[in-house]
């Protein structure tokens, strides 16, 4: 790759032809080495706090990388994000639907599947121009595309990692600024309580949402989503146990919203690909969640607070059904798993049908009928009430 060709698409590349040693050891310059560190850092070969040093700086970008430097990338981004997502969840032996939902696959991810071979465009360059040149901070410049670049998968990918690696580093609170991140459905699902904003900005954007269809449910989407599934579960158990450190009315309430958007998106999806175990991180968090019989003060007992400040009745109101956004895709999968219990030995999507009771076991009917329990306390003005008075407030 030439130094001034910047927006040349990479791909994973093969092994580098045998070479003088000289040649293999040939330096790159210090700003490609960052761009190399940063890569590595996102694909989980480094830790975050190696790169915060990185993250925290400025640096003037040369305009293009050598070819040394391009050859190394397509290498370590090639194969260092299928390694990523092995970490991640494709090493799990756990079954799942082809395409179609009336066929099962059984396995480990790369054993049902071959590991996706990804390519990464224009996007994934400028994401390491950024991270390498940009200092980030409360300051930070927000990171954008120009509005024709086309995301490969591999690009969104980064996406997704870049924003665990600033979370974990300390700068998540930058990403929702950034409109790249923004614009990512991806994005939204790993990482939906650091996206929120105010305003128009409180929920994913209708073209984030639609890109869930066929994008992340088919093919090599669907195989990252999949790998994806145990670290979802573990983000999204993560967010409803904060809930009730919410104290403020509106946050809960926008998180809620963006929540339902993407839950209803992904199932939507999900069901007209034929792919309903998609949602099984939904499941994992709430097997999880409900298994201690939490009370609704788990998701809402912030808003005590909410309320000796003044906020209103209505606001509240919202905030709590909002709290409630994961027990509603409890109960949407609970309508599938009826649908499953009607399937017969002898129908052709029995065997589809039987791997999402399988799923469904570990949550099973106890849970189930808890969670629908909190989500009527959530929805009831009693129930604020109560912490009202137990708080020593009064409800407006």
């Amino acid at each position: 790759m030439a130094r001034n060709a910047t927006t040349s698409a990479f791909r994973p590349a093969p092994a580098l032809p045998a070479a003088p040693d000289e040649q293999r050891t040939r330096p790159v310059a210090a700003s490609e080495h960052d761009l190399l560190t940063l890569a590595r850092a996102l694909v989980g070969q480094l830790d975050p706090d190696a790169v915060v040093p990185l993250l925290r700086r400025r640096r003037v970008m040369p305009a293009g990388i050598g070819p040394t430097c391009a050859a190394l990338l397509c290498q370590l981004l090639g194969r260092g994000s299928v390694i990523a997502l092995a970490r991640k969840g494709a090493w799990r032996a756990q079954d799942s639907l082809v395409e179609g939902g009336e066929e099962v696959a059984r396995g480990r991810l790369w054993q049902k599947r071959p590991a996706p071979a990804l390519r990464f465009g224009p996007a994934t360059m400028r994401l390491l121009r950024h991270l390498a040149g940009e200092p980030q901070g409360k300051k930070a410049k927000g990171f954008s595309l120009p509005k024709k670049t086309t995301l490969e998968l591999g690009d969104e990918l980064m996406l997704y990692l870049a924003c665990e690696l600033l979370r974990r580093a300390g700068y998540g609170e930058v990403l929702s600024s950034w409109p790249a991140v923004r614009n990512s459905a991806l994005c939204w699902l790993g990482h939906v309580d650091l996206l929120v904003g105010a305003g128009e900005k409180k929920r994913p954007s209708e073209a984030a949402l639609a890109a869930f269809h066929p994008r992340w449910v088919e093919g090599a989407g669907a195989t990252i989503l999949e790998a994806l599934g145990p670290e979802l579960a573990r983000r999204w158990l993560t967010v409803e146990r904060g809930k009730g450190r919410i104290v403020q009315a509106q946050p809960l309430a926008a998180l809620g919203e963006a929540q339902d958007a993407l839950l209803c998106a992904l199932s939507d999806a999900a069901d007209r690909a034929g792919r309903r175990d998609l949602l099984g991180f939904v499941l994992e968090a709430g097997a999880a969640l409900l298994g201690p019989r939490p009370t609704a003060r788990l998701f809402i007992a912030g808003l005590t607070q909410a309320a000796q400040s003044g906020a209103h009745l209505a606001e509240r109101q919202a905030a709590a059904r909002g709290a409630g956004a994961l027990l509603r895709g409890l109960s949407a999968f609970a309508v599938w798993i009826e649908e499953a219990r009607q399937v017969r030995f002898f129908d052709d999507d029995y065997e589809s049908a039987q791997l999402l009771l399988a799923r469904w076991a570990p949550y099973g009917n106890d849970r189930h009928e808890h969670a629908e329990m909190l989500l009527r306390e959530l929805g009831s003005l009693q129930t604020l009430a109560r912490d009202d008075e137990a708080a020593g407030t009064s409800t407006e």
